[in-house]
């Protein structure tokens, strides 16, 4: 085994490990922001129940309110969304049951902290 390696395992099983990684990397919640403006959009398509602009406003943001294995490809090709009304409605249909506020929650949740940090320096 790498020594290093030996090393980080040996520190993490008998020392205070976890104090000194948060020297380096601290786990503080790293919010997001949206412009009201495309919130209130995106709330205005939600409440008409306009699936397709629901949809192509949501992908236009960082984050998507949940998990779904079709969302990358859909904010590759855009005129998927035309191409495939089933699955439009599938992914709107969740939107919709989940309520606006859940989907607003959804696309401000934090990043999560392995998705953003990198080297600091203390």
């Amino acid at each position: 085994m790498n020594p290093w390696s030996q090393k980080t395992i040996e520190l993490a099983r008998t020392k205070n490990y976890l104090d000194r990684l948060y020297k380096v990397y601290p786990n503080e919640p790293g919010d997001r922001d949206i412009d009201p403006k495309a919130l209130g959009a995106i709330e205005l398509s939600y409440r008409k129940r306009n699936r397709v602009e629901l949809l192509e406003k949501l992908l236009d943001l960082e984050k998507f309110p949940f998990k779904d294995s079709y969302i990358s490809f859909l904010r590759t090709d855009r005129s998927a969304i035309r191409r495939n009304p089933r699955t439009v409605k599938r992914i709107t249909d969740a939107l919709f049951e989940m309520g606006f506020e859940k989907v607003k929650e959804g696309i401000l949740e934090p990043k999560e902290a392995n998705t953003r940090r990198g080297a600091a320096i203390p």
